[in-house]
């Protein structure tokens, strides 16, 4: 009998058992599957490096930006629309451009002029997808702009006009009663500004001091505490006063979090404290940790069955991935308890190698990283323009995990040692508020609402009811762009083209066809427009210090910039309506031109062009044109160059249907020598009305001409027109060179030339991204001839 009650005893232990670690197992797979269902839509982080970050009003703005897929940290091949706003230090929005992105990457330029005041402005980068998420996922950058008529920069003395003293208990729960708390503090100006302070101390309520407290040079610090009911406060002496600030209250049951990931390079060591009668509370006395960073997510539990109030747990930093990783303790029931911010550095990084090539001012550059994305802004050795706002190990590893961006990560990066990993984990430590919130989290995965652009999208109305509409099609046509597309028309009377690819202010053209004679527009009124070239974001930047940094008359030297020369003409009137405005451009001054007029509309295009000493063949949708005269032993028809509005065309098909309502000039000639190999005689101009030019408020044509809204053209950098580059306001604030574009070859080469400028030493800004995710970001100066 004695032994069928053992063995029932020990069945039910064995059960019971096996129940807490079946229950355990299924709240730590909940709790990861949580994590894995809220980032489960891939999201972006962005990165542009500037060329500097202090520019003059005669400068512009550089900027290469490369995008990150945070799912599998590549390059984010799918991203074509990024968005680019400037904004002052009031929020006003000043500027603002869509750029274009392919592979992963993207550049452009912002042109300054005397308009913008001196003062502190940022720059906010973004896509249409980012509006899919509860947090901010863009990517702003502080630059500042001095006008050179009236130069001023924002002050660096502190404001102490407020002063923010602010506390973080590790965990960022709250004071817990009798334990040991590891308390952050950080110490800021009114503009946010870190105060670089004495050593302060905490006090108690009668005044006596009960520690020391020390800050480094960014304001943070920290320090333990084991935290009574009665009142502490932390004074500091600024600026010849004593401030102090008082600690919050602490509650009499919780539990208390320390991580430290920077004290060894393979471990991470957590610690979690708790009160007895807390201890006693916890169902099964079990607590679980999480780490994750995105999706990627390792739950751990944790138990106090042992009796102890203190329970330490190591883990290897294989858990961990590069970059920050969010460390949560939850209870049984899955409610946060604490929650705290870790970083992993990534492996080094091998430096480009730079050696002169024997040419002037020109480098050979070799990387371990075949096919890679770089960037290069080269400044004066002593540059006082580069205040390391544009850092790609911030925007990429550490600011998409935070709500308080930083800029400054190669000073914990570039030189790293446990000292300064231990400042970057202050900096974490002192996070006021985390960007990911468990209770976003818990609540649910993110809803696809917005749409992920692929190039731009044009929509159109038919504004006229069409029977056997599936009989008919839209044509879309831009000569500058390249575009020739078809779309069908649906059952609201809408057509769109996606995926589309144009400059800003390119003309497009869209007709009304009924296949097969794709190329004779029929008579249309329609609406079109570009529907997604500018995009509202949930999230615009707004400047949050309750501050702004004023501004002082510096005594320091600018550059000065060569006048450009303007000639201002007087008003001229003409009275001649008819007049031809165009018979001086390049060329058209030994054609016959023609104004057109009433007396010509009615005709199309190609029989304008018959009529004035060509022949016109029409092939189905083609169209060729002839000169009359055979000028080659065979017999061989020769053919005219044509442009339209000042472009060549190759096809001639797009004139097929073209009227003359919508022509404002035509300058021809059938006998006119072209220079070409290709038996080219006669040059026939076209230039189309611009939309004002119509009589009436709508063109009388069966083809409607509008100005796409597209992306911002990519320009070849140009340098500001400095007067004197040896002087010291070059040193101070010019660019010497700015190089967005290098692909490293299949041997990780390169070639950098760089031009003269009578320097000894530049300073090199290296950044850029591998199609394997590796990232390269490095400062380094080199000796130029």
């Amino acid at each position: 009998m004695r032994t069928i009650i053992r063995q029932s005893a020990l069945l039910l232990i064995s059960l019971t058992s096996f129940l807490s670690f079946s229950q355990n197992d299924s709240i730590k797979k909940e709790i990861s599957s949580r994590f894995t269902e809220y980032f489960r839509l891939y999201r972006e982080a962005i990165h542009v490096q500037l060329d500097k970050d202090v520019f003059l009003s005669d400068e512009q703005i550089w900027f290469k930006g490369y995008v990150m897929n945070r799912k599998t940290a590549t390059p984010f091949l799918l991203t074509t629309n990024v968005f680019a706003v400037l904004t002052d230090s009031q929020g006003n929005k000043v500027d603002e451009q869509l750029v274009f992105a392919s592979g992963g990457a993207f550049s452009g330029n912002i042109s300054l002029g005397k308009k913008y005041a001196s003062g502190t402005y940022f720059l906010q980068f973004f896509t249409n997808w980012m509006n899919n998420f509860s947090e901010d996922e863009s990517s702003v950058y502080k630059v500042t702009v001095v006008n050179t008529e009236k130069p001023l920069l924002p002050s660096d003395k502190p404001d102490y006009s407020k002063v923010n003293i602010e506390f973080n208990p590790q965990g960022g729960g709250n004071l817990i009663l009798g334990v040991r708390n590891v308390v952050g503090i950080s110490v800021t100006d009114c503009t946010g500004a870190p105060l670089v302070l004495t050593d302060g101390y905490l006090a108690d309520g009668n005044g006596k001091e009960i520690m020391k407290i020390s800050l480094n040079k960014f304001g943070y610090g920290k320090f333990d505490f084991t935290p009574e009911s009665a009142i502490t406060k932390a004074f500091f002496t600024l600026n010849g006063q004593q401030v102090s600030a008082t600690l919050p209250p602490a509650q009499q049951q919780g539990i208390t979090l320390d991580v430290n990931s920077y004290a060894a390079p393979d471990k991470t060591y957590v610690t979690i404290g708790a009160n007895p009668g807390y201890v006693n509370s916890l169902p099964g006395k079990k607590l679980f940790l999480s780490v994750n960073q995105d999706e990627k997510a390792v739950v751990f539990d944790i138990d106090f069955n042992n009796g102890l109030l203190e329970q330490k747990l190591i883990f290897m930093n294989d858990n961990l991935s590069d970059g920050v990783n969010t460390v949560t303790v939850f209870d049984a029931d899955k409610n946060m308890l604490a929650q705290r911010l870790v970083f992993k550095k990534p492996a080094d990084t091998p430096a480009a190698n730079l050696t002169p090539s024997g040419k002037l001012n020109q480098f050979t550059g070799s990387s371990p990283y075949p096919h890679a994305n770089l960037s290069i802004s080269v400044l004066p050795e002593n540059t006082l323009a580069d205040k390391g706002h544009s850092d790609l190990y911030a925007s990429l590893l550490i600011n998409p995990y935070l709500a308080q961006k930083i800029t400054n990560a190669h000073y914990y990066l570039d030189q790293p040692s446990k000292t300064r990993l231990y400042e970057l984990d202050l900096l974490l430590l002192n996070q006021r508020k985390l960007k990911y919130s468990w209770s976003a989290i818990a609540a649910g995965p993110p809803a696809r609402t917005y749409e992920f652009d692929y190039g731009l999208t044009v929509k159109g109305t038919l504004n006229h009811k069409q029977g056997n509409i599936d009989k008919y099609m839209m044509k879309l046509f831009s000569l500058f762009s390249g575009i020739r597309e078809m779309a069908t028309i649906d059952s609201n009377n809408e057509f769109y083209f996606k995926n589309l690819v144009a400059p800003d202010g390119a003309q497009g053209s869209v007709s009304f066809v009924k296949p097969p004679e794709l190329s004779n527009p029929l008579p249309a009124k329609m609406a079109v427009k570009v529907i997604n070239a500018s995009r509202s974001f949930k999230f615009p930047y707004r400047p949050g210090a309750a501050c702004v940094p004023k501004l002082d008359s510096i005594d320091l030297i600018f550059p000065d910039f060569n006048e450009k020369d303007v000639i201002r003409l007087d008003e001229v009137k003409v009275d001649n309506k008819y007049k031809l405005t165009r018979q001086m451009g390049y060329g058209n001054a030994l054609l016959k031109g023609y104004k057109i007029t009433a007396e010509n509309n009615g005709l199309d295009v190609l029989n304008f062009i018959r009529n004035h000493g060509f022949d016109v063949v029409r092939n189905l949708n083609n169209v060729a044109i002839y000169g009359r005269s055979r000028t080659t032993i065979n017999g061989q028809r020769n053919e005219p160059v044509v442009y339209l509005d000042n472009f060549r065309m190759m096809d001639f098909g797009e004139l097929d249907g073209m009227r003359m309502d919508d022509i404002d000039e035509i300058y021809i000639s059938s006998t006119a020598i072209v220079s070409s190999v290709n038996n080219n005689i006669g040059v026939i101009k076209i230039y189309r009305k611009k939309v004002g030019q119509y009589p009436g408020k709508e063109p009388k044509t069966n083809i409607v001409d509008f100005k796409i809204d597209g992306y911002q053209m990519i320009r070849p950098f140009t340098n500001a027109d400095y007067s004197d580059k040896s002087n010291a306001g070059f040193e101070n604030f010019g660019i010497v060179h700015w190089i967005p574009n290098i692909i490293t070859d299949d041997n990780g080469g390169f070639t950098l030339q760089l031009p003269a400028t009578g320097k000894r030493n530049v300073k090199l800004l290296i950044e850029g991204m591998t199609p394997e995710g590796k990232l390269i970001s490095e400062v380094r100066t080199i000796t130029v001839n």
